[in-house]
């Protein structure tokens, strides 16, 4: 799972993946995680629900490096024009300013897929 993190992370834009890098991503892999397997009721995430672990950890650690002020030398020019994901597509306006554009596609990722959640949801009694 991590290294599809750091793969999706390199695909927007995002410069080498350091250790303390990583060790953030792992935190927050359990934390999205963990947030899932609350909303499901489940004691595991089923497979289908990957791609939304993927996409949620890199819009929560791209939020996290934003709000400590550590997202220098991120390639908003790499990420923001359009993302697609099977058969969703968002394009975003380039004459937004570099921080309203990186707000947007952390808005976009840490959206992805929790509408397709209730599909996956258990009854409890």
């Amino acid at each position: 799972m991590e290294e599809r993190i750091v793969e999706r992370l390199k695909s927007l834009g995002y410069p080498e993946v350091s250790n303390g890098d990583r060790s953030l991503i792992l935190c927050i892999v359990r934390k999205v995680e963990q947030e899932i397997r609350n909303y499901c009721n489940r004691a595991e995430i089923p497979d289908e629900l990957a791609v939304t672990v993927v996409e949620n950890t890199c819009g929560e650690f791209l939020l996290m490096k934003k709000l400590s002020g550590e997202v220098l030398g991120f390639d908003l020019e790499a990420c923001v024009s359009s993302l697609s994901e099977g058969d969703s597509s968002v394009s975003f306006d380039v004459s937004m300013t570099p921080e309203k554009r990186l707000d947007s596609v952390i808005g976009y990722l840490t959206a992805y897929g929790r509408d397709g959640l209730n599909r996956f949801r258990k009854v409890v009694w």
